[in-house]
């Protein structure tokens, strides 16, 4: 025991008298997350116990462990004083690089980061007179990363009729590291007026199931349902146990009933979906009129169901009040609710203006239009028209040319037609100003300017965009919420002592645009945007890390040029963008001496280039050609660098070559459709020696619709992907194979009316990997019978099994729905049912009632009662009852 002491504290006494020794001590932050960045090498912290200011400087040695030395780095002299300091990138510059590997040049040149693999970093601190080593430090770093999960379904803005919804997602099974990748499904409700990305990032989640081992995931029975009519957005985030690695786009599906009942005005559904729309005049005598809808949504239930995240009592209401200003309808959208998400991001919103694409002032020219072509029509029908043939045959033909001049105008580009609109009085000359302004709007805004550039962000701030004639000029103004993964700081002392909420890190963006031509018709349009850290972030930064190794300031500029150019005789289109985008990741990074960055960019920016900074280019283009009125191609191809980045622009997936081609084809007047794509995704396009997916997608559709006979619709999509990685010697293929085939029929005998809808969903997903190897099936049958629009009776049955090599016993799902439907007038309508899953894992029992009313003409109210009972005899404990009361109330302004 004695001997063991001594040898102890022969060794505590060598370690202080060589560290007492030294006139420098210097040590290495840990560097976060999976990537290494050039800026990070040279966050370190010094302690000058000389007595005395040093000059010195800083080389840095790189090494991979299969590669060798791949990177060697001198910094400029610094006077370090008297006690600690913090050094950065910026305090040394110029810093010049050696990069003596071509893979790493090329990763660090396109993405800011050294490629996958496990890496020594060494620094050493030098007397700049003498050359002497005063000290040194190394640390270890695994750089390992995973391509972003490709969504597969449910598809991109689909519409879903079932209830138990299989989710399915290609994703890399393991990082380089050999370090298993898991995957998180996060689905919320879209709200009206939001993007898909600010919902994700604010509403409260629907649905979360973390940590899941397997590329598809049925939807829990025991989970609360989806609500028939709402729109919902859902994303996979890949993780290596708590830590991000990659995320998904974002795609959005509408959640139906399986049949929509227009006979019974959608009574028959057993959750409302029914909206009463506001009736706005455009008449010109009201020069100012209000109209419009509000929504009330309150809720409570006793018990959160399984992966549910929404709070169990909440209240919200959605208001889209219209201000009808000279036959032109601006909105004031907003949403005030007690709902937040689980980072308690406030839900609020709101926005006063005219968004394109909705009820703008095309839209409101467009409804003038048709309003004029039906009074002409009926005026050719009346017999004050027949008299006129008798009387005045040039009168008639005069009209006749007038309803044929606004047919064409109908199908055509509206504002190039302003002038002839003006002249046959059906504009005014207000509206004709206001034309002028395709969008604009104050509150929470959201740009649509293009795909790359930007269009998918929500902004607290302004937007204009002002096109009289072919001028053409736009910008936006304001504050973006910026992403940052919280999970960097788990564990922050100053973070979780001084915060009880989630602190919010916002961006100042930049945005204006200059062109020529119609924003939308034929244009070409400049466009420059620029953002970076606000104030309040970068102090916020500084107090929570003031290392600077995990919140380090950003800017982001961005130059965009996109046209359209359009022929409607010939039936061509085309449209396309490109965009240099100069990202920097760490505004505290040295500059760089030999800059991995195209000279392009270095002499534009010049001093902006950090030795954090990502710079590259991408590009999108489509042409179509309507080939008659009965059939339609289009082809187009999309680039995104591994280096781009825009802020406008959320979930970009980088380093992607898409290409794609459809055909769409009309037979026996309209009666049969037929549809057909091919595409192909290069992930890893440019950097694909470090790792690559390549998926090719091929589908086909058809619609046959007759009159008196069922209406069949069949479609297939198969994706195949192979996946290679610079660690394996052999890449892995992918597959995923769906065929939908669904079958309605509506018929009526005497007062009785049916409605029969019978739809069956298989997939197959084939992998090397087990856990992406299954097999669905998923048949469902729905029986709608009304009797005198008084009383309906539904009947809903559905048989889900889903079978993999992970878990190969089968385990089907059923699910029976039986409802009654009460309609005793026009304005009341009440249903009751039951519905039954079961299952081997659990059985859930529920019952529903559900009352609508309508009152004055003005006021719809809708509530819902719900009771379930969850039982799992494998797992007692799991069994839970919960009663939810649900209550919306429509006002029409």
């Amino acid at each position: 025991m004695k001997i063991k002491l001594l040898v102890l504290l022969i060794i505590f006494i060598s370690i202080l008298e060589n560290g007492f020794s030294q006139n420098l001590i210097i040590n290495q932050f840990p560097i976060a997350g999976n990537t290494l960045k050039l800026s990070e090498l040279w966050n370190i912290s010094l302690i000058n116990v000389s007595g005395t200011n040093q000059s010195v400087f800083f080389k840095v040695s790189v090494t991979e462990k299969t590669l060798g030395n791949v990177l060697n780095a001198t910094s400029s002299p610094v006077l370090i004083n008297n006690g600690s300091r913090n050094l950065q990138g910026r305090f040394l510059e110029p810093i010049s690089y050696d990069i003596r590997n071509d893979g790493v040049t090329l990763s660090v040149r396109r993405t800011g980061s050294l490629p996958d693999g496990e890496y020594t970093i060494c620094i050493e601190a030098l007397n700049s007179n003498t050359q002497e080593i005063l000290a040194s430090a190394c640390q270890e770093h695994t750089v390992s990363t995973a391509l972003a999960p490709i969504l597969f379904s449910p598809y991109d803005a689909s519409d879903v009729y079932d209830n138990i919804i299989v989710w399915s997602w290609f994703m890399q099974p393991e990082l380089s590291s050999g370090e298993k990748v898991v995957c998180d499904l996060v689905v919320v409700e879209l709200f009206d007026g939001q993007t898909p990305e600010e919902a994700l990032k604010v509403n409260p989640p629907v649905i979360v199931r973390p940590n899941l081992t397997t590329a598809q995931w049925q939807t829990n029975f025991a989970t609360r349902n989806l609500i028939a009519g709402r729109t919902y957005v859902w994303k996979v985030i890949a993780k290596a146990g708590e830590k991000v690695i990659n995320e998904s786009e974002i795609w959005r599906f509408k959640f139906n009933e399986p049949v929509e009942d227009d006979f019974m005005n959608s009574f028959v559904s057993t959750e409302s979906n029914y909206e009463p729309q506001a009736e706005t005049s455009h008449t010109e005598e009201k020069k100012l009129t209000l109209g419009g809808k509000a929504r009330l949504t309150v809720e409570n239930s006793n018990n959160r169901a399984l992966l549910s995240r929404t709070p169990q009592t909440f209240a919200r209401i959605e208001a889209e009040p219209d201000l009808n200003l000279f036959g032109v309808p601006m909105g004031l959208n907003f949403i005030l609710t007690t709902e937040e998400n689980d980072s308690k991001y406030n839900v609020n919103r709101a926005v006063f203006g005219i968004a394109e694409g909705q009820k703008d002032v095309k839209f409101a020219i467009g409804q003038r239009v048709n309003e004029m072509i039906e009074s002409l029509e009926n005026l050719k029908d009346s017999a004050f028209v027949l008299e006129l043939k008798e009387m005045n045959y040039a009168d008639s033909v005069a009209l006749e040319n007038k309803i044929e001049e606004l047919r064409k105008i109908q199908v055509s580009d509206i504002e190039s037609n302003m002038e002839t609109l003006k002249m046959m009085d059906v504009i005014s000359p207000e509206m004709e100003i206001m034309s002028q302004f395709p969008a604009f709007g104050i509150g929470k805004v959201t740009p649509n300017f293009s795909e790359l550039f930007m269009g998918s962000v929500a902004i607290n701030g302004g937007l204009i965009e002002y096109n009289p004639g072919n001028f053409y000029v736009g910008g936006t103004v304001g504050k973006l919420q910026s992403d940052f993964n919280m999970s960097a700081l788990a564990g922050n002392e100053f973070l979780n002592t001084n915060f009880t909420e989630t602190p919010e890190f916002f961006k100042n963006i930049y945005v204006g645009r200059l062109g020529y031509g119609k924003r939308t018709g034929n244009h070409a349009i400049l466009s420059v945007l620029y953002a970076s850290d606000d104030e309040q972030s970068r102090l916020l930064g500084n107090l929570i890390d003031s290392t600077g190794t995990v919140l380090q300031p950003e800017n982001n500029y961005n130059i965009g040029f996109s046209t359209r150019i359009a022929d409607n005789d010939l039936g061509l289109s085309f449209e396309g963008e490109a965009n240099a985008s100069v990202f920097n990741s760490n505004l505290n990074g040295g500059s760089v001496v030999n800059p991995e960055v195209p000279s392009f960019f270095t002499g534009i920016f010049g001093d902006e280039i950090k030795s954090g900074t990502l710079a590259d280019f991408s590009y999108a283009a489509r042409a179509a050609y309507q080939i008659d009125g009965e059939s339609r191609l289009n082809a187009g191809l999309r680039f995104v660098g591994p280096g781009y980045r825009s802020v406008g622009v959320a979930n970009l997936r980088t380093d992607i070559m898409q290409y794609d081609i459809r055909y769409n084809h009309f037979l026996l007047e309209r009666k049969i459709s037929v549809s057909a794509f091919l595409s192909n995704e290069q992930a890893g396009y440019v950097l694909a020696d470090l790792g690559n997916s390549n998926m090719n997608k091929i589908g086909a559709r058809a619609e046959f619709r007759f009159k008196d006979l069922p209406v069949f619709q069949i479609n297939y999509i198969g994706n195949l992907q192979k996946i290679s990685s610079q660690f394996e010697e052999e890449a892995k293929d992918n597959g995923i194979h769906q065929l939908l085939m669904n079958l309605s029929h509506s018929y009526q005998h005497r007062q009785t009316r049916f409605i029969s809808f019978l739809s069956y969903n298989y997939q197959r997903g084939t992998s090397k990997d087990s856990l992406a190897d299954f097999t669905t099936h998923i048949l469902m049958f729905n029986q709608r019978v009304s009797f005198r629009k008084a009383i309906a009776i539904g009947l809903m049955g559905s048989y889900t099994s889903t079978q993999s090599l992970a878990e190969p016993e089968l385990k089907p799902v059923y699910t029976i729905d039986i409802s009654f439907i009460h309609t005793p007038a026009d304005w009341m309508s009440n249903s009751i049912g039951i519905n039954v899953n079961d299952s081997e894992s659990g059985s859930v029992r529920s019952f529903y009632f559900n009352s609508r009313l309508r009152l004055f003409d003005k006021i719809e109210t809708d509530l819902r009662l719900d009771s379930r009972t969850f039982s799992n005899e494998l797992n007692p404990k799991a069994a839970f009852n919960e009663t939810v009361a649900r209550l919306i109330a429509y006002y029409l302004i």
